[in-house]
């Protein structure tokens, strides 16, 4: 009897199986089987080879009946799920990798294969866990660190999705794709420096990566850099034409040079290529919004919406639109929306603010939105005092920093030009921190002004700290309070000594690092002081006030001519309050022959036209009595003053520099007192220039003062003729008086943060 040498065959076998003569191996391995019929390495290599054949059916068999005699083998088990995986049984192959790992929990091929199948399922929480124990077991496993950032960047850990793809590029330092990976996280967390390093070094990597040349035009995007971004953008999508995303990442850098048609046009190229692309549709309602108006631009954010109900981006814009069509509790709850799906928003919760600071009997929402927001974003109780390394000589010249994402054609900018203008240079050395996105000319006097200028909408907020330490800035005063692309959050860092809010939002910011407040006694009384969370200081007026050199010329009084009163009322739409619709018509209603010639953005477009209209029919002003006229450039919103006998302000957010403009036209304002800074800022103006009398405390008497002015055309033929040299006259006109008193106030504070940082620290050194 001839006796089979069991393991010589198989040796020969796994010989000729590894030399690739899969035949020869499988006669081998069957060859011993008719020896032993049971030998479980015979048929699991014979499983091998089946599966190697493309017959993963026959594999699974053999492989069962290997297990069937050595269940306790983790490399049969691995065997048989690859098997499962390639017949697409897929639970039945995570079920067989989960075996073999869990009879050999160092098995790394098992934990590899494990972490492959759960990806194919879709489950992304089981990927992770078995990718984690890969990177323990093999630590050496480029593709399963790069696997791991790919799925913490999904589900947005990405502090942890940028040390796997750390791990990644140095393990393949050459590697392109790790590195941009890299960056893309850093982008995300607001890295833009680190991020751009990372994407020039993949394209520096592979020239011919349309990912990496991708990543880098959205890094420049994200750093304002739009004529850079779009020249790299312009060659991504001229190499990859049918790619959405670089069309969806051109239209936002066009979009940023203010090229609204040409990114409208690159939008829906994204589009054609794929209509559910939220980014993309998201990018065209903004650019509607710029070429025609909010309302136009509302369905394309409810499409995104519809797609994707947790973009927060689609809620961020689409709530900004609501804004815009003053349809302010539908653009809260879309603020809100966004905040549960992105927290760390701080621009939202400020927007939240805004809105609440708009809506009448929202006092104390805004009040506690405002503790909210300093409880997320202030500076943390038991936190390190900030340490400033500030010359301490009393008498020398301050440096002082303003911060504004305003310094362009915008009301807050004007309200600051003329005290940069004003400035005693030898007092005080002015830096500029600007998040301007796109300059414009008055952008340009603003920096001519300054004695040190930054462009800093592209630096996060411990950049932007950091750069205000080196500047030494010794008051820093924020322009922007909780309106759009605000920098409170870098106010929370202390980066300056004395911190400061002013002109240009008219309310507390309730930041607890904040520590001053300027105002006057009328917009801030001093029985309401304590309600603030800043110290509020007296200005001689909450505005100083520069008249524009195209400034027309004054006109004759409407009335003297048309033998009837034409009111005006010039506000933007968001406060243009039912209550103020509702007065106006009693007003209208008091002054039967009166006309009212409403003038913002919008109110020329349908439907916001129409729905103004019906708003106005509410209150009981017929179509015939309303002229409504959209936004003009400013010249032009100057000159229509000539139209206008009274202007009616709104409430209970009152006009700013609306009001101003209105006074230098000689044009008296009848405003409400209101309860909050917002609403009192008018009534400032009137009482500083000797009208308080025009200054009403409830809507009943608004309508009586009105309608009694209206009939007292001599007063206003007077305040025609005399409220421009008057308002020049006063503090609010009077830019080097206003601007000597506003210095005065930076030394004051100064001297005190001296005094108290001393008390403090008496080994602290004041020359």
């Amino acid at each position: 009897m001839t006796v089979i040498d069991i393991s010589g065959l198989l040796a020969e076998g796994l010989a000729a199986h590894q030399a690739g003569r899969l035949a020869e191996a499988e006669q081998r391995y069957r060859r011993a089987l008719t020896t032993d019929p049971a030998n479980p390495d015979a048929l699991h290599l014979i499983g091998v080879v089946a599966l190697q054949n493309g017959r993963p059916a026959d594999a699974a068999a053999s492989v069962q009946q290997a297990i069937s005699v050595a269940p306790g083998q983790p490399t049969y088990w691995n065997t048989l799920g690859v098997a499962q995986q390639a017949e697409g049984r897929l639970d039945d192959a995570a079920d067989s990798f989960a075996r073999a790992v869990e009879l050999a929990p160092a098995y790394a091929d098992g934990w590899v294969n494990l972490a492959a199948i759960h990806q194919q399922r879709g489950d992304r929480p089981a990927e992770a866990a078995a990718l984690e124990r890969v990177t323990a077991l093999q630590p050496a496993n480029a593709l399963a660190w790069s696997q791991r950032g790919m799925l913490a960047y999904a589900a947005d850990r990405l502090n942890e999705a940028c040390d796997c793809f750390r791990e990644a590029a140095a393990l393949q330092p050459d590697a392109a794709g790790a590195w941009s990976n890299l960056g893309a996280a850093q982008l995300r967390l607001g890295l833009l420096a680190d991020a751009e390093a990372n994407q020039r070094r993949a394209v520096a990597l592979d020239p011919n990566s349309i990912a990496a040349w991708n990543n880098l035009g959205n890094v420049l995007v994200a750093r304002c850099r739009w004529q850079e971004a779009a020249e790299v953008l312009v060659g991504v999508v001229q190499c990859a034409p049918d790619d959405p995303n670089g069309w969806t990442n051109f239209g936002h850098a066009l979009a940023g040079l203010d090229r609204y048609q040409e990114a409208q046009d690159a939008f829906q190229h994204a589009l054609d290529l794929n209509p559910s692309l939220p980014a993309a549709l998201v990018g065209m309602g903004d650019c509607i919004q710029k070429l025609q108006h909010a309302s136009a631009a509302v369905s394309w954010y409810e499409r995104a919406l519809a797609i994707q109900p947790d973009n927060p981006d689609a809620c961020e814009h689409y709530g900004v639109a609501l804004q815009t069509l003053a349809r302010l509790p539908e653009a809260e709850a879309m603020f809100r929306r966004c905040i549960a799906l992105d927290p760390e928003r701080a621009q939202i919760h400020s927007a939240v603010i805004f809105v609440l600071d708009l809506q009448e009997g929202a006092e104390a929402a805004a009040a506690e939105e405002r503790r909210r927001w300093n409880a997320h974003f202030g500076r943390q109780p038991g936190a390190a005092p900030a340490v400033h390394l500030q010359d301490r000589t009393p008498s020398r010249r301050l440096r002082v920093g303003y911060v504004s994402a305003d310094f362009r054609h915008h009301s807050a900018a004007y309200a600051i030009l003329p005290i940069l203008r004003a400035h005693d240079r030898a007092q005080v050395e002015v830096f500029c921190y600007s998040g301007v996105r796109q300059s414009d000319h008055v952008t340009a006097q603003i920096r001519s002004l300054a004695d040190g200028w930054h462009d800093v909408a592209q630096l996060n907020d411990d950049e932007l700290a950091a750069l205000i330490r080196y500047d030494r800035i010794d008051i820093l005063v924020d322009l922007s309070g909780h309106s759009g692309d605000n920098r409170l959050t870098v106010f929370a860092h202390e980066p300056a000594p004395v911190q400061v809010t002013a002109w240009g939002y008219a309310a507390s910011t309730g930041l607890n690092t904040m520590r001053y407040f300027l105002a006057d006694a009328v917009v801030v009384p001093p029985e309401a002081r304590t309600a603030y969370s800043e110290e509020v200081i007296s200005l001689p007026s909450v505005l100083c006030y520069e008249a524009p050199p195209y400034l027309p010329r004054l006109t004759q009084l409407p009335a003297a001519s048309r033998g009837y009163v034409t009111f005006g009322a010039f506000n933007r739409l968001p406060k243009v309050s039912d209550d103020a619709v509702a007065t106006w018509g009693k007003v209208l209603a008091a002054v039967p022959t009166a006309r009212l010639l409403l003038k913002c953005s919008g109110a020329d477009i349908s439907p916001e036209r129409e729905r103004l209209l019906a708003r106005l029919a509410g209150a009981g002003i017929a179509p015939e009595r309303v002229t409504l006229l959209g936004s003009t450039p400013h010249p032009d919103h100057l000159a229509a003053h000539a139209e206008i006998d009274i202007m009616l302000d709104t409430f209970p957010q009152s006009g700013g520099i609306t009001t101003l403009d209105a006074l230098v036209m000689g044009v008296p304002v009848v405003t409400l007192l209101g309860e909050r800074v917002p609403g009192r800022v008018s009534a400032s103006f009137l009482t500083t220039l000797g009208l308080s009398d025009l200054v009403t405390s409830t809507p009943r008497q608004y309508v009586e003062i009105a309608a009694r002015l209206a009939g007292d055309l001599p007063r206003l033929q007077h305040e025609r003729a005399t409220l421009r040299e008057r308002l020049y006259a006063s503090p609010i006109g009077n830019a080097p008086l206003y601007t000597r008193a506003v210095e005065a106030i930076y030394q004051q504070l100064w001297q005190r943060w001296l005094a108290e940082d001393t008390a403090a620290d008496p080994q602290a050194e004041v020359a």
